[in-house]
């Protein structure tokens, strides 16, 4: 057993002593600090406020070019869900004077959202009847005026076939000619797909060209049109301003 002195006992406890009191008082400035933060706390918040407005600005300013210099701005390629890309603002003006295809007075935007509109359309007839769904889609912009014919409105024909001496369905009678009627403008391109399924050119076709875009127009601007050379160009000059070969990837 160890035997302290007095004047060792009173040493030890006053060390004790001292270590409380600084113990309590840590506890006490932690207290106060507390209060201080919930009598203030909006002053506080205020005061974040300011804080993170200044900063934001200073990094705004400091982003901005130097005088006298420009930032180009970034211009962002439009596609749709295919990878369909829109025209160019140099191309705007493509349908002006045609004789086929969207006349002068369709917009182009209006030409946009057709292709669009129907590019899952084409690319299902495509898979399914191996017809170039950058055929399919433009011939049917083409013939519909980009959905804006009579034809079009009055009867679902997006393809403008006439009636022939095999079409047994629904039709409808414009400028003096037979034309097949629709329920749906689906139903209009499955029929143009079957009708092209039908003939002997489009099977050689896809034998000796593939999904070669290029000699389907011709073909097409031969077999179904009255003057192919207006045609030709109209549907090269469509597809490639929109890039709709890509749908046949």
């Amino acid at each position: 057993m160890i035997h302290l002195s007095k004047n060792q006992w009173i040493t030890k406890i006053g060390r004790f002593s001292r270590l409380g009191g600084e113990d309590a008082t840590s506890f006490n400035r932690s207290a106060m600090f507390m209060r201080f933060i919930k009598s203030n706390w909006f002053i506080l918040a205020l005061l974040l406020l300011v804080l993170a407005a200044i900063f934001r600005n200073k990094i705004r300013i400091a982003v901005q070019p130097p005088p006298g210099q420009t930032v180009q701005p970034i211009v962002q390629e439009k596609f749709t869900e295919n990878s369909l890309a829109t025209q160019h603002n140099d191309q705007m003006n493509l349908f002006s004077g045609g004789s086929v295809g969207p006349a002068a007075n369709v917009q182009p935007s209006a030409t946009e959202a057709f292709l669009r509109r129907f590019s899952k359309t084409a690319i299902a007839e495509h898979k399914k009847f191996g017809i170039p769904a950058s055929i399919l889609l433009a011939h049917a912009c083409i013939s519909s005026n980009a959905g804006k014919s009579e034809l079009a409105q009055q009867a679902n024909d997006f393809m403008a076939l006439p009636c022939g001496d095999a079409w047994d369905g629904a039709t409808v009678e414009l400028q003096g000619r037979c034309y097949r009627q629709y329920n749906t403008p689906w139903e209009s391109f499955r029929d143009f797909s079957i009708y092209l399924a039908a003939q002997d050119w489009p099977a050689s076709l896809r034998q000796k060209s593939g999904m070669d875009w290029e000699p389907w127009v011709n073909a097409m601007g031969k077999h179904l049109n009255s003057n192919p050379g207006a045609y030709n160009k109209t549907m090269k000059d469509l597809i490639m301003a929109f890039r709709l070969f890509e749908l046949d990837k």
